[in-house]
């Protein structure tokens, strides 16, 4: 396990920023203004950090009619992140999000997708994972375990996170990453349109990408 500094050195880390461009529409002050690299020495010990909703993304994708990736996102979510500069090992990462923010660019579908033959946002208001370890795939890539909670079931997950990146802008420290899930719907109990046995030939896959582009910040 390497350790933060070397993952910096290396810019080989993320969990949220995608790409981790510094340019994004939304930000304040001097847009032109780049982010500088802290080295270990500025930032040893254990922090947490927050997540921005204004600079991360929850999506996710499916497959449709077995022919087409449709993509859709949530857009209401809170996190965190305790991370540990000496040992990222030793990090850990909470995040939610609510199930009623959902948005596919269809009212129509979106009530839908919130009612109970998918999500069924009124009796279960949030989908929430909290990671139980970190560990080192290979060099800048981490799978990252933990409890997902969804539509009231809880299963063990491992995610992978890439691109962490540590830095400051506008005299905030930030931290960005990227965290992908690959879940099978079906484990959830959501069963609308989903195949016989559960494969990926129905009109909705069964397995789903979940995308948690992150930007967090120093407290």
């Amino acid at each position: 396990m390497s350790t933060i500094k070397n993952t910096i050195g290396a810019a080989a880390l993320s969990l949220g920023l995608a790409g981790s461009v510094f340019a994004l529409a939304g930000w304040t002050g001097n847009e032109t203004q780049t982010a500088s690299v802290m080295t270990a020495e500025n930032t040893a010990g254990t922090r947490a950090y927050e997540v921005d909703n204004t600079h991360s993304s929850v999506n996710f994708m499916i497959v449709h009619a077995q022919v087409a990736n449709f993509y859709g996102r949530f857009n209401d979510f809170k996190g965190s992140i305790n991370l540990d500069e000496d040992d990222f090992a030793n990090s850990t990462i909470e995040f939610e999000v609510s199930i009623k923010s959902i948005d596919t660019n269809s009212r129509t579908r979106d009530g839908h997708l919130r009612d109970v033959d998918f999500f069924n946002s009124r009796q279960f208001r949030n989908a929430t994972f909290a990671s139980s370890s970190i560990a080192e795939k290979s060099d800048g890539v981490y799978e990252v375990t933990g409890e997902l909670d969804l539509r009231g079931v809880t299963k063990t997950i491992t995610a992978t996170m890439t691109d962490l990146r540590m830095g400051s802008f506008n005299g905030e420290d930030k931290l960005g990453a990227e965290v992908r899930f690959s879940i099978k719907r079906g484990d959830f109990e959501i069963n609308k349109y989903l195949a016989a046995g559960g494969g990926e030939d129905g009109p909705l896959s069964n397995t789903v990408e979940l995308v948690i582009s992150i930007e967090a910040i120093g407290q």
